[in-house]
């Protein structure tokens, strides 16, 4: 401990011995000296159930074949019996992964031990169509590793030799299985160092931690592995081997193959060799355990330590108190540090010369401590102590775990935003009495660790039980949460089964930004449904505590694809049922039932569905307010038309009953060809195909058409329109994007008042509603702010009154806005 008692510094002779600092230094210092703690995998006993029961919406794709006694006879031809596991007890360690939170049902594991043997079976299993997993370590934190359904488990543990290393480029050749542990006790007699470390480095293959892109704690250091990764050999899905083993550090004669493996994760090839680029080992390694008591000192020292440390840095680790109260509990040592702080820092340097290294670091943390940004500190003194205070770091992910499971997030995010996000999920638990002490709550502790040198932040939240109470609160959240702050939703463990059944975010889930969102209510519950780009949709649940929450309660994809231009023009809710149109003319229908009701469960196959196309481009989509199944689009070219879906017992289909060909716009500017909006002013229940319409053309046409008269306008008006609203039976408020608001009498079809101070913005998004003592609140949404207004009405006009103005973020803009009453 660094007691500040008598003087508040750390001088050089900490480093020396016990005797030495005692009598030449007033600083105590209270050294970790016990042995590391090698903790093996301990579990809460329970029965791990099957993935494919947890997730009943994941089916398995029927173009995969059944493993058939032929099957295996061509495996038992070339790979010896021993390589070839049935027995279901020996079975269960390849179907569970390490978290004990994903269990496939694969029926059989082979364990190929050369790059030939891999590509007789993938070439095989590819002709058959049986579905392959490829298999490591089985380390991973996200069930990429392990089946779901039946798929052939292939296992590369036995391709584990060293196969060449060059002591002078230092380059190593290894085959995929070698264990990294093993890999750097190798390089370690040699002189030389693996460029990467992990926690599981017991257990983690070379091969693994490249088709993941591991990041590890000493990336800081020596940097990513697509910079230290040579070369790959590679089995193609079909069963062809690539190569590129012998590649030059410097070859500029074709595409860089190996960085599409690199991260793939196994989808297009499975890695069985690599070549690695290994620097020299350090001479010199020390370690400081610090104790800091707030985010902001962390950031403070980080700084400093790259300015003062600069190129002997090679590791900088945060963690929270909570994940050392976990680790504590779970080594069953006193931890390093006698006070509680905040936070702690575990920061090692690695160079050449220990004198040298040795003084730097004394002399950055005597400074630190002299400015008060660290509270207290232990060094290792020696290679055991130094182990050990690793041990603090690196046992949190273990610790997370022990008490029934753990729910793992690994994210980065910008420093600003780094531990927020752990606050934000802990807040989240407990505010919906899900993080306790007793064993009633579900949740144990949400704690944060990482590396800081990278912006890597492990959210580890522990818990008794795995619930779909818990998982429901987590996720969205946290993956909008992190999108929201500009992060990325997996920094280092990769993007396998867990979030890839999230259908919430992909690779480019920052982008997805909301379009159109409604609020609607069903069973005295209110919802909000929000639709984004690319063709995402999810139902939140508001809840009205304390404070004002949302709660995920469904998500879907619509698979608008890769164009870049459909997106949403329309999302309406009706008897159950969520309507959204594209600009590309794509209709769907969903029946909301099986979600909206509050014991649903979460298999999607009940949600039925119709999926039509209507002429397209669309600008606009609007329901028939007394016919469900009637729609009127408006777009360009076609311009305008009604089409009535109907269903018949449990099909849907479209049929086609009137169109608007030409909206007389011929003579008009081309612009002015695009239905910017309309209102059904009247309709009957009698004749579907009858009613009034007022039509809004882009910049500069007001319109009035009787469907059932002609397709031709009975009167007209100049004037812009971006928005338009019913205000009473004869009355519509217009809105343009240049700051006017007219109100337009229907009788006469003419300008009845006029404003022109409403700031609305050429892409303000607009909403109106009616209160209950008869005014109207009036929200625009544009960039930057979104301002309130009153409507009152007074005689046969109206005032407006501005209410409240609300700024958003500087550069941001209201894509959707919806006024919820309460």
């Amino acid at each position: 401990m660094l007691s500040s008692s008598i003087k508040r510094s750390i001088c050089s002779a900490a480093r020396r011995s016990a005797v030495g600092a005692a009598q030449r230094a007033p600083v105590s210092l209270r050294l970790a000296t016990a042995n590391r703690v090698v903790s093996s995998r301990t579990y809460a006993s329970k029965v791990v159930q099957f993935t494919a029961d947890s997730y009943p919406n994941v089916k398995r794709d029927e173009r995969f074949s059944q493993l058939e006694d032929k099957d295996l006879e061509f495996f038992k031809s070339i790979l010896p019996e021993t390589s070839i596991i049935q027995d279901e007890g020996d079975l269960l360690s390849y179907n569970e992964d390490w978290m004990r939170k994903y269990r496939g049902q694969s029926k059989l594991t082979l364990k190929p031990k050369t790059t030939e043997q891999v590509s007789q079976i993938l070439k095989y299993a590819n002709e058959r169509k049986l579905a392959i997993v490829p298999q490591g370590g089985n380390t991973g934190l996200v069930g990429g590793s392990v089946p779901v359904f039946d798929e052939i488990v292939l296992n590369v543990s036995n391709l584990n030799q060293i196969r060449s290393f060059d002591s002078t480029s230092g380059i190593l050749k290894t085959d995929a299985g070698v264990v990294l542990e093993v890999a750097d006790q190798y390089l370690a007699e040699q002189g030389y160092i693996f460029p990467l470390d992990l926690g599981a480095k017991g257990s983690c293959h070379v091969g693994g931690i490249v088709a993941t892109n591991a990041g590890g704690l000493r990336l800081l250091r020596y940097g990513s592995l697509h910079g230290t990764v040579l070369g790959l050999e590679v089995v193609l899905p079909d069963g062809r081997i690539v190569s590129s083993l012998d590649a030059l550090r410097k070859d500029n004669t074709g595409y860089d193959l190996k960085q599409l493996f690199i991260g793939s994760e196994g989808t297009i090839g499975i890695i069985t060799g690599v070549s690695i680029l290994c620097p020299s080992r350090p001479k010199s390694v020390n370690v400081a355990f610090l104790g800091l008591e707030s985010y902001d000192a962390v950031m403070k020292t980080f700084v400093k330590a790259k300015n003062e440390l600069g190129e002997i840095l090679s590791a900088f680790e945060i963690m929270d108190v909570n994940s050392q109260i976990l680790n504590e509990h779970h080594l069953k040592q006193s931890h390093p540090l006698e006070d509680k702080h905040a936070f702690y820092v575990l920061i090692e340097t690695s160079g050449s010369n220990t004198t040298h290294d040795e003084e730097k670091l004394n002399t950055f943390l005597e400074s630190a401590f002299e400015n008060e940004i660290i509270n207290d500190g232990v060094i290792a003194q020696d290679e055991t102590q130094l182990k050990n205070l690793w041990t603090w770091r690196e046992g949190v992910s273990e610790a997370s775990q022990i008490g029934g499971g753990v729910y793992k997030y690994d994210c980065s995010l910008p420093l600003e935003h780094y531990y927020k996000l752990i606050d934000a999920v802990r807040n989240r638990l407990t505010e919906n009495g899900l993080l306790g002490e007793t064993e009633e709550f579900p949740v144990i502790d949400a704690v944060g660790y990482g590396h800081i040198g990278d912006g890597n932040v492990h959210l580890n939240v522990a818990v008794r039980r795995y619930t779909k109470e818990v998982e429901k609160v987590l996720e969205p959240f946290v993956y909008e949460w992190v999108s929201e702050h500009k992060g990325s939703i997996s920094a280092e463990h990769g993007l396998d089964f867990k979030i890839r059944n999230s259908t919430i975010l992909d690779k480019r889930g920052r982008d997805y930004f909301v379009q159109k969102a409604i609020v609607f209510t069903s069973q005295d519950t209110e919802y909000i449904a929000a639709a984004r780009r690319g063709g995402s949709i999810q139902i939140y649940k508001s809840c009205y505590n304390s404070n004002w929450e949302l709660i995920y309660v469904y998500g879907n994809n619509l698979n608008f694809g890769n164009d870049s231009e459909d997106h949403f023009v329309s999302l309406i809710y009706r008897d159950d049922c969520l309507h959204s149109c594209s600009c590309l003319g794509k209709v769907v229908i969903q029946n909301l039932s099986p979600i909206l009701n509050e014991n649903h469960t979460n298999d999607l196959s009940l949600l039925n569905y119709l999926s039509i196309s209507v002429a397209s481009p669309v600008s606009c989509f609007k329901l028939h307010p007394l016919h469900r199944w009637v729609a009127i689009s408006g777009g360009k070219d076609r311009e305008m038309e009604i089409n009535d879906f109907y269903a018949l017992t449990h099909f849907w289909k479209m049929k086609h009953t009137s169109s608007i060909e030409d909206l007389y716009l011929d003579k008009y500017d081309s612009d002015t060809k695009w239905v910017q909006d309309f209102l059904i002013i009247e309709a009957t229940s009698v004749n579907s195909k009858h009613m009034n319409l007022v039509v809004a053309s882009k910049f500069g046409k007001l319109m009035c058409f009787d469907t059932g008269v002609s397709m031709y306008p009975l009167d007209s008006l100049d004037i812009p329109v971006n928005k338009m609203f019913q205000l009473d039976d004869f009355k519509i408020l217009c809105l343009d994007s240049f700051n006017n608001m007219n109100l337009i009498n229907l009788r006469n079809f003419k300008v009845e008042q006029s404003w022109n101070d409403i700031e609305t913005g050429p892409l303000a998004s607009i909403d109106l509603q009616r209160e209950s003592n008869g005014d109207f609140l009036l929200a625009i949404g544009g960039k930057d702010s979104i301002k309130c207004y009153q409507l009152e009405p007074q005689f046969n006009k109206y005032k407006v009154t501005p209410l409240k103005k609300f700024n958003m973020k500087k550069g941001s803009i209201c894509s959707s806005i919806s006024i919820i009453t309460t």
